[in-house]
This record gives C-alpha cells, sequence and structure tokens, in this order.
C-alpha cells in the first residue's frame, strides 16, 4: 500500500477531493499491467495502483500508470483512533 498525490486535481471531471489517495501497488515498470488497465506493460519510471474497492476506485483501471513521482509514501499499518 502506499499513499500518493492525486493525478487529477480538485474540480476536475472524476476527480476526488482529498488531494492524497492509498491504493495497492499492482505493477511495476516492466511488468505486464492487470486486464482491467489500459497497456501492455507499465512504462518505466511508473506504477499501475489500485484500490480495493472496484466500482468506486480513482485508479490505475481509470487513469492508467501513475508516474512514482506521485507516490509520497508506503504504508507499513493501519492506524486507528
Amino acid at each position: 500500500m502506499v499513499v500518493l498525490r492525486n493525478p487529477r486535481p480538485h474540480g476536475v471531471e472524476g476527480s476526488s477531493e482529498t488531494p492524497y489517495l492509498i491504493k495497492r501497488i499492482a505493477a511495476v515498470a516492466g511488468q505486464p499491467v492487470p486486464p482491467d488497465v489500459p497497456g501492455r506493460t507499465v512504462p518505466e519510471g511508473q506504477v499501475v495502483v489500485l484500490g480495493d474497492n472496484p466500482a468506486q476506485s480513482l485508479d490505475s483501471r481509470h487513469l492508467g500508470p501513475i508516474p512514482l513521482t506521485h507516490v509520497i509514501a508506503r504504508v507499513y499499518r493501519r492506524m486507528t483512533r
């Protein structure tokens, strides 16, 4: 799991209001992309990210591969209040 900058700024059609997204990395550069993602292989310097809720997730199924520069941090464990 990683935290990444939302590639679609707030106000752009299809964007989320949050500036950050938490997603799973499904494929890295050189690997084949999952069936629901456009393209055949992940380009250099990019990753494919997928959310746990495909029906409502803004992820690589809609955005394509994401530049590594958008990845901010790796998630190590879930935080609770």
